[in-house]
Formats: C-alpha cells, structure tokens, sequence
C-alpha cells in the first residue's frame, strides 16, 4: 500500500508538471503511473470492504469500476495522440491566439495596417507553438509599414496569448476585396464604403482564403 501511495504521489507530480510545461509525454507518464495507483487503490479498497461487510460480490464491483476509470483515462490519451497525428484543430492553442488577434483588429486599420487574417495554423510542440498566418493589409501600403505591422503584431501575439514560440507571419494585399470591412476611411482606393466591422471567429481565422 505504501508504494502505491507513492505511486500516486508520483503521478500526481508528473501530471501536474506536464500540464504546467504544456507536456504531453509528461501527461502521459503521469496518467500511467496513477493507473497504478488506482489499481493498488481498488485492491486494497475491495479486500476492505469485503472483510469487513462479508459481501464478496462487492471485489468484482469495484475491480469493474477501476477498470472503466482506466479505460476512460487510456481512451482519452488515445483520442489526444490521434487528433496530434491528423492535426486536428485544438481549440484551447488557436480561442487565446483569434482573441489576441481580436484586441489586435479592434484598434482599427490605420494603427494596425491590418484588416483581417487568415490561415491561421497552430502546432504544438511541447512547450512551444509554432503558428503561421496572413494578414490582409491595404495594398498601397509600402512594404516597410507593413513589416513595421507584422512586428507589432508579433508582439501583441506573445504578450496577450502568453505565446512560447515561433511565428511565421505572411502578408497578402486586399486587393480592394475588402473595402465593405476596412476600416480606413482616408484610402485611396477604396471603391466601396464600410458595412460592417464584425469581430474575428475561428472558422474565419483558420480559412486558407479570407471572407470577403
């Protein structure tokens, strides 16, 4: 029983550290230690409650019920590995990066230079996320005011997201597409007046082409 104490207090530490350095393997070694914790647990339990009620049927009960606590816990990590694998969208890595982007958009396109994203990708690695995407910036912006932008919003990115990583950031030009959103009313070659300016959702921010 003492080890399996220590088991738990093992996993329990993994667990934690991994969630902490944004570790899966470390998860996984966590999740894997306190299964046998669990099952030390559910012995130890069963045996109990059995010598001291006389209900033997009350072992394979809780045997039952520590193996669907394992099942669920290994069918989680599975679910985890595989949608890693197909690089399947992980909302809790891209929601904090569309919200900075939001905070980012809403001061406006003449202090952003920025009139909407897209192709945002996300890709963890450990601790670290790689991310790529493109801003659609007015097209008669010279190429060092943009740059100066995707600096700004570089950084933007890292401090409101608490971003560890790298960014790769592309510039596309609106190509007056976008004028019925754009939000700089002294162009000067707007050929459409503003409609709406709608805050950014992930379906948009993740598009390989902007809407319109």
């Amino acid at each position: 029983m003492f080890a399996g104490v220590l088991n738990g207090l093992l996993g329990w530490f993994l667990l934690t550290t991994g969630r902490r350095l944004k570790s899966k393997t470390l998860e996984a070694d966590g999740h894997h230690v306190l299964s046998d914790f669990h099952t030390t647990g559910g012995i130890f339990i069963g045996l109990m409650l059995v010598a001291i009620t006389g209900y033997s049927w009350l072992d394979p009960v809780i045997a039952i019920a520590v193996a669907v606590l394992l099942a669920r816990t290994g069918f989680g990590l599975v679910r985890e590995s595989a949608a890693a694998l197909l690089d399947e969208e992980d909302s809790s890595t891209i929601g904090p990066l569309v919200a900075a982007l939001n905070e980012f958009l809403k001061k406006g396109v003449k202090e952003t230079g920025v009139i909407t994203v897209h192709g945002l990708r996300a890709i963890r690695s450990g601790r670290y996320t790689h991310v790529d995407v493109h801003l659609v910036v007015p097209e008669y912006l010279p190429v060092a005011e943009a740059h100066d932008d995707t600096d700004r919003l570089e950084k933007h990115l890292i401090a409101a997201s608490g971003l560890e990583g790298e960014l790769h950031i592309h510039i596309d030009p609106c190509r007056k597409k976008y004028c019925a959103r754009c939000t700089d009313f002294g162009c000067p070659i707007r050929v459409e007046p503003l409609k709406a300016s709608v805050p950014l959702t992930v379906e948009e921010a993740v598009i390989a082409e902007p809407i319109e």
